[in-house]
Order: structure tokens, then C-alpha cells, then sequence
């Protein structure tokens, strides 16, 4: 279709005669936003001519240009907001990133981000001339935070009460962990890349970032039964030992003999360390444990979170500890029970509160069976491994469900690592059941049945 088109009087409209036939004005125009051309028939408005649309031309041109006026302030209002955030530095940029990520979560849903995306600030405090601004973050400023990371170590507590603080360890991060710090590194980055506070594309962030390479799962370090019967040894003179002599009895302090109501030297260690080599929980479940989540009616132990101080199981959801492969629990849990004194939890601490973990009496434990290298973890995972092992132990789904794994995990990591243990019991699993008996009796931990017919279970469902 051919037409004539002569200069517009109207900016930015043209208008043009059609040499189709019918020879009616037509104006065209640019839409200001969308850069979409529109066409209309002014024969079609009612005009003939240029002279009768004369006043409809004006004031849509003139509207066009109110649009273009428009858009170029609002245009210079977004870049200087632009301008305003890339001169924020980068600590205000993560701050508003969690602030952000907060929004419609639970709290303990942005502790983990709040905690990873920690260590990316201290990095960035350090280094304050690589990155002046959130204008003037680079892709090598990004490079050099992934080393540091490569060669970051994990953190552990330090003090005791109101002193206690986090320090570096001499272990590194595995791969999974060093995965889920470049996560929250990324996903702040491209946020801000996306909300205009750096300079660096949503591409240029996750390619400037690459994935650490996970390292091979290695296997679970585990007791042999000899040593576990090394660390009960251990437990018994621990527990029991006592100063010499005391104002009741001096005599013993000048002859030498331990006198029986003389002060023990240690806190008591071994309910907590009995109760986890027996149940394989984690060390919080474990000090969290409560009486009234022992159900003697049906011979279990639940395993939910702890109303009273707020704290909450790792799992989504409850577990179970049976008592029927492992009687000297149910002995252990009675006699615990008789010297509860009023305390709502198995392992009792100061208050009604429960027991904080005594890393000192665990170490002082530990050394004087020999087996310094030994921590809780590297329990639970000698129970795991042990009841994996086991030719009459759990399925594989129990065995998961038990410990709070998925099926695959516990497969993967709890494979056989120790000798199996013939036997149906847990005691037996782990090749230790005489001597648990010898330890049991020794700190007056196996109640008579008689002594446990007498006691009203604390808390106990009926």
C-alpha cells in the first residue's frame, strides 16, 4: 500500500493521505510506553480535512508529549534511586536481603540464612577495599570470598555460661556446608542484582560463583566394644570416686581411706552417658529428654520437642525409642526415676531446667579411659553402626526412622562399619552387656522390682 506523506504540524503524530480510493485521512503515532505504532481514520472521527481535525491533532499530540515528559522524570527518579543503592555498602545490602528473606517465614527458618550469610559479612568487613560499595562489587571480589571459604574452618564454643562464644576449630568445612554458604551468598547477590543494588547481571553472580566440589562421604568413626568397656570403666570410677575425708569424718583424710560421705570429686556424667550409648539420640534430645514423655504403659520413650525451654527436635516429626531391645533402659529410666527429685527431665539439671552439656567432664572422661579423640557423635554413630550391623536388628527403615535419617542417608552412612554382635538386644548389639550391668550396679542404678513398684512414675502417660 503506497501513501503520501507530507511533514506533521502535530510532533509526533504524522498524518497522510491514502491513495487507496477513497483518499481519507489517516494519523499514526507512537505509543510513548509501549513503542507500539496506532493508526486511526480521522474520516472515521468525523474530519475531512486537516483543518477539521486541527483541534483533535493538537491535543493529542500534545497528550503524547505529556506522556514523554512524564516517563523521562520518572526515568530520572528510578536512576537516581539506582544511584542511591549502589553507594550503599554491602553490609546495609545483606541486611535488607534478610530483611527481605524474613518476610512470610518463621523465625527459625531465617536463623540458618541470618548464620551463613554471617560469615560473608565478617569477610567482607576484612576486606572493605575490594568492595567500597554494592556499585563496586566485582566478579573477582566474589572469586576471592569463594576461597576464603574453600579455606574456612568450622566453629566451636568456647566459656562456659554468659562467656561462652564461638571460636575457629582446626576442622574444615565439608563440601555440603561450604554448598550451603555460597547458597545464601548467591541468592543475596542475585536479589541484589535484581533489585538494582549491584552492577553484576543474575548470570554473572552464579558464574562468578561456581559449586565446591563435595568431597567423599567418609566413614562414620566408631567404637570397638573393647573400647566402649574401656569408657564404662572409665564412667564408674569417674561417678564414684570421692574425696578422701571430710568434717564428718576427718579420721579418713588422715588414714588414707575413702570415706563414704566425703564429697565426690566429679559432676556426675554417667545417666547422661548411659542413656545416650543405649538410645543413639542426638546429645540435644538426649539433655531434653522429659518424664513425661516416657510412656511405661507401652514401654516407650518420645522423642518431641521441650515445651517449657522452647527447643525443638532436629526431625519434622516425633520419634520413638522402644523399650523391648533394651531392658536395661527401662532399669536405667526406673532407677533415674526414683532419684529425680521433682525434675521434669531425665537427665536433671539446676531449677527444673535441663542439663547443660559439661564439655570439661566429658573430656576428663574421655582422657582417663584413653579414648580422648571420643565425642557424642562418635556414640551415636557406634549405636547406629552396631544395630546396622546387627544380624537381628532393625530393617533399614527403622533404623532410619530411629536415629531421624532418611532411608537413604542411613544407608549410605550407617553401612557396616563393626564386627556384628550376636544377641536381640541393644546391650548385646553393642558387645557390652555385663559390664553395663557391673556399671548399673556400681552407681546404684539397677532399682529392685520392688522399689519400682512403689514409685508413682513422674509424668508418665497413664
Amino acid at each position: 500500500m503506497s501513501s503520501e506523506r507530507k511533514k506533521s504540524r502535530y510532533p509526533g503524530i504524522s498524518v497522510y493521505r491514502r491513495k487507496d480510493g477513497d483518499q481519507s485521512l489517516v494519523a499514526q503515532w507512537r505509543d510513548p510506553k509501549t513503542k507500539a505504532k496506532h493508526k486511526v481514520s480521522l474520516a472515521k472521527l468525523g474530519y475531512t480535512n486537516r483543518t477539521a481535525a486541527h483541534n483533535w491533532l493538537t491535543e493529542k499530540s500534545k497528550e503524547l508529549r505529556q506522556q514523554r515528559s512524564l516517563m523521562l522524570l520518572k526515568k530520572s527518579a528510578v536512576d537516581l534511586e539506582i544511584d542511591r543503592r549502589r553507594q550503599l555498602s554491602m553490609l546495609e545490602v545483606i541486611d535488607a536481603y534478610i530483611e527481605h528473606y524474613g518476610k512470610g517465614r518463621e523465625e527459625r527458618l531465617v536463623k540458618p540464612e541470618r548464620s551463613r550469610l554471617r560469615r560473608f559479612k565478617e569477610w567482607l568487613i576484612a576486606n572493605k577495599e575490594l568492595v567500597p560499595s554494592a556499585g563496586g562489587l566485582s566478579p573477582f571480589a566474589i572469586n576471592e570470598y569463594a576461597k576464603y571459604l574453600a579455606g574456612s574452618t568450622k566453629l566451636k564454643w568456647s566459656g562456659e555460661g554468659e562467656k561462652a562464644h564461638q571460636v575457629p576449630s582446626q576442622r574444615p568445612l565439608a563440601g555440603e556446608s561450604l554448598n550451603a554458604f555460597r547458597r545464601a551468598a548467591v541468592a543475596c547477590l542475585r536479589w541484589a542484582s535484581r533489585e538494582k543494588y549491584v552492577t553484576l547481571s543474575v548470570h554473572e553472580v552464579s558464574e562468578a560463583f561456581p559449586q565446591f566440589k563435595l568431597q567423599e562421604i567418609k566413614e562414620p568413626e566408631c567404637l570397638s566394644p573393647d573400647q566402649l568397656k574401656r569408657l564404662i570403666l572409665a564412667v564408674e570410677t569417674h561417678d564414684t570416686d570421692r574425696f578422701h575425708g571430710s568434717r564428718q569424718d576427718k579420721n579418713a583424710y588422715y588414714t588414707g581411706v575413702q570415706s563414704p560421705v566425703a564429697k565426690k570429686k566429679h559432676k556426675e556424667i554417667g545417666p547422661l552417658l548411659l542413656v545416650y550409648m543405649l538410645t543413639g539420640v542426638r546429645l540435644g534430645e538426649a539433655l531434653h529428654l522429659r518424664w513425661e514423655n516416657v510412656d511405661w504403659n507401652r514401654k516407650i520413650v518420645r522423642l518431641k520437642p521441650d515445651r517449657n525451654t522452647g527447643w525443638k527436635i532436629k526431625t519434622k516429626r516425633e520419634r520413638t525409642i522402644p523399650f523391648a531391645d533394651s531392658p536395661l533402659l527401662e532399669k536405667l529410666l526406673s532407677a533415674l526415676q526414683l532419684k529425680a527429685n521433682g525434675s521434669p527431665y531425665i537427665i536433671a539439671g539446676s531449677e527444673g531446667q535441663p542439663r547443660r552439656f559439661d564439655r570439661r567432664s566429658w573430656d576428663s572422661l574421655a582422657n582417663s579411659a584413653g579414648l580422648g579423640f571420643v565425642t557424642p557423635q562418635i556414640l551415636r554413630s557406634t549405636f547406629a553402626s552396631a544395630l546396622a550391623a546387627a544380624k537381628e536388628g532393625p530393617s533399614p527403615y527403622e533404623l532410619a526412622y530411629r536415629m531421624g535419617h532418611r532411608v537413604t542417608v542411613a544407608e549410605r552412612y550407617y553401612v557396616v562399619h563393626v564386627s556384628p554382635c550376636k544377641g536381640s538386644t541393644v546391650e548385646e548389639w553393642l558387645g557390652i552387656k555385663e559390664e553395663l550391668e557391673k556399671c548399673l550396679t556400681a552407681l546404684n542404678l539397677l532399682p529392685t522390682l520392688q522399689g519400682q513398684e512403689k514409685v508413682q512414675v513422674y509424668g508418665a502417660a497413664e
